[in-house]
């Protein structure tokens, strides 16, 4: 196991029982993100001079469970790189650029790569900051380390059960906690969303699986999955449920396997469902009008950059995969898109109840919802969270947490996976966007510096500004 951190206590008013300022709860690509852009703008050693504690369940900061996914990334390598390019001469981060996953990532540059290459190169920045950690008498790390437990003191203080794999439950006390312990699709969740009205998935509940296992599972679990469901006549019909990233990741990894292994399948005729219109990313007004892609030029245009959909649209693979077939240049013999609600009733007459019923495999691809563990307030009760429709976290414009009853609770952070901010005039991007800022290039740059300043800003009182507005503008 390993143990790095600091038995110094924080002295500063109220803080003088606290072991640390602030204490993150598991250190993937989102919480990573943080202290890259802490690096890149000069702010790194303000962050851990404050005491900081880094707890995570793996053995190594950094990568979460990336690695798990044997499908390509929905970015250029470029996103993994630029944070720690831009990072100050003879920073911690220099050294991670001359590795071999970086220099993977670098001949990869503006090619597909896989996710895996990614999560590798997050790994060699995790290491890098363990080792700079080590040399910060205020912060430190335990890895091979999880989570059990969080409460709310009386003096607004936070404590966090943690229990290594080798020992007993250890305490600690911080003025604030970043919650980034991954994301997961609950069947409780996708189950229960109503796709039309009075068509809900818990009615197929023996043949759903969510998206999340489809994108983890190896090429011969997937091939058997499939067999398991097929007909007796050796086909399979799926019905993908969902307009999200997670659906038409879904649909390429099922069109990846039959491009690897397609005579040893059954014959597939998939459909996705979606409610929304599909967006499509394009790097500026002028690309999308070359393509004739129709938009709205105020709402769906991010002010800052001028891309199109710059949040919300499906670039580079799913681009690819799908943009052929929306505008009707290509076709993939084994899929359909069928737009579902009140307003789009099926051509051909049937019926999404039919058509469900029919289907023989069926895949939620709604989103996630975060990882969390059991959270008390100081008389011991648990802290029930405001959640949105899509089951993830809601959160202040600060990044941290809000009640059922919709009051910020100060200090208790949420990001990545499953919750975290969303778009707002700080963070950019199109106004139709209302979903949550997602991705490592986010992590490490928009979200990443808001983060920052909400950390290094509490003593100022610059957040308990934001706090006060963001709760003012909550229901």
């Amino acid at each position: 196991m390993t143990m790095l951190f600091s038995q110094n206590r924080i002295n500063s008013g109220h803080e003088e029982l606290a072991d640390y300022s602030t204490i993150f709860c598991g250190v993937g690509p989102a919480a990573m993100g943080v202290f890259i852009a802490a690096t890149r703008t000069g702010r790194l050693d303000s962050l851990l001079h404050r005491g900081v504690l880094l707890v995570e369940a793996s053995a190594t900061l950094g990568a979460g469970s990336l690695g798990r996914y044997p499908i390509t990334a929905n970015s250029l390598s470029e996103a993994f790189l630029e944070g720690a390019a831009a990072a100050p001469v003879r920073s911690w981060l220099n050294g991670v650029l001359t590795t071999q996953p970086a220099a993977r990532l670098q001949r990869l540059s503006e090619r597909r790569f896989p996710l895996l290459a990614g999560a590798n190169f997050l790994a060699e920045i995790g290491k890098g900051l363990t080792a700079r950690l080590s040399r910060s008498a205020q912060s430190g790390v335990r890895l091979h380390t999880k989570v059990e437990g969080v409460s709310r003191r009386r003096d607004g203080l936070w404590t966090v059960s943690t229990r290594a794999e080798s020992g007993g439950v250890v305490e600690f006390v911080a003025k604030n906690v970043v919650l980034g312990m991954g994301g997961q699709q609950l069947p409780s969740h996708y189950l229960q969303q109503e796709i039309e009205p009075g068509i809900r998935l818990a009615a197929y509940a023996d043949k759903v699986a969510a998206s999340d296992f489809i994108l983890r599972a190896s090429d011969l679990e997937l091939t058997e999955y499939l067999w398991s469901r097929a007909r007796e006549d050796a086909s399979v019909e799926i019905a993908i449920m969902g307009g999200s990233h997670s659906a038409f990741s879904t649909a390429m990894r099922l069109s990846s396997l039959i491009k690897s292994d397609g005579k040893n399948l059954p014959l597939m005729s998939v459909t996705i469902y979606h409610r929304s219109a599909i967006r499509l990313y394009y790097p500026s007004s002028q690309a999308a009008q070359k393509d004739d892609y129709v938009f709205d030029p105020i709402k769906n245009i991010c002010v800052d950059s001028g891309r199109v959909h710059r949040f919300g649209g499906l670039r580079y693979d799913a681009f690819d995969f799908i943009a052929p077939v929306l505008k009707k240049t290509e076709t993939i013999s084994w899929l359909r898109m069928r737009r579902v609600g009140p307003a789009n009733a099926n051509p051909e007459g049937r019926s999404l109840h039919a058509e469900l019923s029919s289907a023989d495999m069926i895949v939620a691809a709604f989103g996630y919802q975060p990882r969390l563990v059991p959270t008390v307030d100081e008389r011991g009760h648990e802290l029930v969270f405001r959640t949105d429709p899509d089951g993830a976290l809601s959160t202040a414009g600060t990044g941290e947490v809000l009640d059922e009853r919709g009051r910020v609770l100060a200090g208790l952070f949420a990001f990545g996976l499953g919750s975290g901010l969303r778009r707002s005039a700080t963070a950019g991007g199109e106004a139709s966007y209302d979903g949550r800022l997602d991705g490592v290039w986010l992590y490490q740059h928009v979200v990443g510096e808001i983060m920052v300043d909400q950390l290094l800003g509490a003593e100022d009182g610059s957040r308990r500004v934001d706090r006060r507005q963001a709760q003012a503008t909550v229901g």
